[in-house]
Parts: C-alpha cells; structure tokens; sequence
C-alpha cells in the first residue's frame, strides 16, 4: 500500500515492533546481548526474570504475564535449533545462536519457565 511521507516514522515504529517480537526475543531481547550476562532464569509467569550478570545474580523489571508469552519464547529458540516442541513433549533442551536454553512449556502438569545460559 502506498505510505504518505509523514507515515515513514509510524513504518519505522512498526518495524521496530515486528523484528523486536517476532523475530526476536520480545521482551528480553537485550538481555541477549549484554555480553556480560551470563544466564537469564525465568521461573514461570508473574515471576521476575532474574539474571547472573558479573557474577551476581540480579532481579529485572521484566515478569511474563502469562506462560503463553513463555511458551512463545520457548518454541521460537526450540526452532531457531530446528528442534519442535509440543504440549506432548515440552520439554526443551537446545542450543543455537551461543545460548543453551532448558526449560518446559506450560502444560496440565508441567509450568512455564527456562534457564538461558551463555556457552
């Protein structure tokens, strides 16, 4: 669709969003890339994500909702792993692009949460 020239800024916020969640990590994005972050521990929805970052273990502002955003995140690093993840197996344990993630999706009888580690 043709854009108006004062839409560009809109465009752009758009594309920050998009490659932000759907491309990304959503929310903790930056904490992939602050080298100095060593494991990033989320135990389940509501809960603060908590960090080691120099050797000292950290409580972020940042808390999943609900374990669907959890689950999300879970299998778009499963994939990035080319690993599939389901409520009949939820368990995950890949590594790809310099992290090992562990965690499990939110079923009947297992919670929502993971643990990223630098490797």
């Amino acid at each position: 669709f043709p854009m108006q020239k004062n839409d560009e800024s809109e465009y752009l916020k758009m594309k920050y969003y998009l490659v932000k969640h759907l491309l990304n990590f959503g929310w903790i994005e930056p904490l992939f890339h602050d080298d100095a972050v060593a494991k990033i521990v989320c135990e389940g929805e509501n809960q603060p994500i908590m960090i080691v970052r120099k050797e000292k273990t950290l409580r972020t502002n940042i808390a999943y909702p609900n374990a669907d955003y959890i689950n999300v995140f879970l299998k778009k690093f499963a994939a990035k792993a080319y690993k599939q993840v389901s409520e009949k197996n939820p368990a995950v344990d890949v590594t790809a692009s310099g992290f090992h993630v562990e965690g499990s999706l939110k079923t009947q009888t297992t919670p929502a949460k993971f643990t990223v580690t630098r490797v």
